[in-house]
Formats: C-alpha cells, structure tokens, sequence
C-alpha cells in the first residue's frame, strides 16, 4: 500500500480488486478512526491514515 495499489501477485496471493485493499485497512485500524477520514480509493484512505497516525505507535 505505500506505494499504492497494483494488480499482481504478491506472497502467492492474488491481489483482485482496490476494495480488497480497503477491506483489510478496516480489519487493521479501529472504526471511530476510519469513520473520520473522507476518502476515494485505498491509495487515498492509507495517506491519511499515515498523516492521521504520525506520532503513533
């Protein structure tokens, strides 16, 4: 995700679709955070999590 989203495989597993990529962003960062952030795509949510969460550990 750093480095944004791209079609392929990656460890044996097939990368389908962007909304896979947002999907596991919800299973990693707790709702109220996420609920917080206006985004359009994966790439954008993951940039704003990463400002958001600077500091953080």
């Amino acid at each position: 995700m750093k480095n944004g989203y791209a079609n392929g495989k990656k460890n044996g597993e097939a990368l389908r679709s962007a909304e896979k990529c947002v999907a596991l962003l919800f299973q990693s960062v707790r709702e109220d955070i996420i609920s917080l952030i206006d985004y359009s795509n994966a790439k954008d949510l993951w940039q704003k999590l990463e400002k958001k969460c600077i500091g953080s550990t």
